[in-house]
């Protein structure tokens, strides 16, 4: 899909991007027509220009011959330590008989930045030198005390105001912030954390483990810390593609009936890995020490 994120900043006008007939293209959809699939943007394409730009887009796919879910889901209630909040459309082929969609409940596993962190040798680099820093030295005391499902602002560099995202500095107790392809600041794209008394950027692993990529993966030695970031600013979060597909492949088990069926529709069954009952709260739960 096309990036709306400029579009509601008015920086692009509908239309003069070339990735934003992607949708208009009805022989493109229909000549590629999948049994089911997943799209993904920033929430705020659901409100752009009052709501028609999704609704076009909603619009086309069911004309398309699909039957269309959509949600916002914020990836911190799904085992990520990055709020990231985006909209997410499921589409069945209308041919499958799918008529409901019921997306993921939310897991609010019990996990902060501080959990994907590197050892304070390996980041000097990103470490925030040359600026003046204010620190609020009781929002960190508030903040070490329990591990929040959210970003947890506990200061600021430089003296400007408003302070805007890429000159906060926040707590690794919360989350990291959305990582942005693009962004301004010091603390541009991955944002800035008081860690261990220093206040620095995240290195491109702590974003890959943010997002959810496992430790197997590998971030080419010959790909620059810029395009790194811009990367992962511009990339899905995996356990959350993980809890849409799994919920997909249980649907289409439940609608479609056999493996008969489902292999006669292009349908690869996967078993589904057990789950676990989790009862975290939203606003966090507190560290035993």
């Amino acid at each position: 899909m096309p990036s709306f994120f400029n579009l509601r900043k008015k920086i692009r006008v509908c239309g003069r991007d070339p990735r934003d007939t992607v949708l208009r293209n009805r022989t493109h959809i229909e000549g590629n027509k999948t049994c089911r699939g997943i799209l993904e943007n920033v929430r705020h394409l659901v409100s752009h220009d009052g709501g028609r730009t999704f609704e076009v887009i909603r619009r086309t796919l069911e004309d398309c011959g699909y039957v269309v879910s959509s949600q916002i889901i914020n990836a911190s209630f799904f085992g990520a330590p990055t709020a990231r909040k985006r909209i997410f459309i499921v589409c069945f082929r209308a041919d499958l008989g799918v008529t409901d969609f019921w997306f993921p409940e939310p897991t609010f596993t019990q996990v902060a930045l501080a959990d994907v962190l590197l050892p304070d040798s390996e980041t000097d680099r990103y470490v925030v030198r040359n600026h003046p820093i204010h620190i609020d030295r009781e929002a960190v005391a508030r903040a070490d005390e329990c591990v929040a499902l959210r970003t947890v602002p506990v200061g600021r560099i430089n003296d400007g105001k408003p302070v805007k995202q890429g000159y906060r500095i926040y707590s690794p107790m919360g989350h990291a912030v959305t990582f942005l392809r693009r962004g301004g600041g010091v603390g541009a794209q991955t944002g800035l954390y008081l860690i261990n008394g220093r206040v620095r950027k995240l290195a491109a692993v702590e974003m890959s483990r943010c997002m959810g990529y496992p430790e197997s993966f590998v971030i080419p030695s010959s790909l620059s810390y810029e395009k790194a970031r811009r990367l992962f600013g511009n990339s899905v979060v995996v356990p959350v593609i993980r809890a849409i597909a799994e919920r997909i492949l249980e649907t289409l088990r439940i609608t479609v009936g056999s493996s008969a069926s489902a292999n006669a529709s292009g349908i690869r069954w996967q078993r589904r890995p057990r789950t676990l009952p989790c009862d975290q709260s939203r606003k966090g739960v507190r560290v035993r020490h």
